[in-house]
Order: C-alpha cells, then sequence, then structure tokens
C-alpha cells in the first residue's frame, strides 16, 4: 500500500462503495456495466495514477502513457464480464431467497 501501485488498491475501496450506488437494487447488465465503466474505472484511475505520480515523481503525460491508457481495453474487458456475472449471480441468489 505504500508503493507506487497503493493508490490503486485504496481507489477499488472507494470505487466499489460508489459503483454499488450508481448500479442501485436493479438487475441489470446495462446499469451495471455503466456504472463499473463510468464510475469505477475513473475512480481507481484518479487514486492509482496520482499516488503512482507522488511516489515516481512522473508527469501527467508519462504517469498516463504508462499507467493508465495501456489498461484501460483490459479494464473494459473485465466490467463487461463482471456485470455479467454479477446479473447472473444475484438471479441465482434472488431464487434461493439468499439475499
Amino acid at each position: 500500500l505504500a508503493g507506487p501501485t497503493g493508490g490503486y488498491i485504496i481507489g477499488y475501496i472507494f470505487a466499489a462503495f460508489l459503483i454499488s450506488l450508481a448500479a442501485g437494487d436493479r438487475n441489470s447488465f446495462k446499469r451495471n456495466l455503466i456504472a463499473t465503466i463510468c464510475v469505477g474505472i475513473p475512480i481507481i484511475y484518479i487514486f492509482g495514477a496520482s499516488f503512482t505520480a507522488f511516489h515516481t515523481g512522473n508527469g501527467f503525460k508519462a504517469i498516463l502513457a504508462a499507467y493508465v491508457l495501456p489498461f484501460i481495453p483490459g479494464d473494459i474487458a473485465k466490467c463487461i464480464a463482471a456485470s455479467f456475472v454479477g446479473v447472473k449471480l444475484k438471479k441465482a441468489l434472488d431464487k434461493t431467497h439468499v439475499l
């Protein structure tokens, strides 16, 4: 947590909370996907890139090129997968009356 990438972990904690607020109670793939991409990814990158810039002393362009842009396609793919699995899991749990 104290290293240059610790901000991504800290950002994830805030993002998880805000994604759940943005997604709401409806079990919608589209709503979950929009929440993860439009709320989660920016928050994680803001915390992570800021923390990395602080620790490395690199400028905004260098941080963006090395620590953000290369990871966006993979993160979007993970958001799609997580939204799909989340909707399916919620439906399965609703059937068992667990939630």
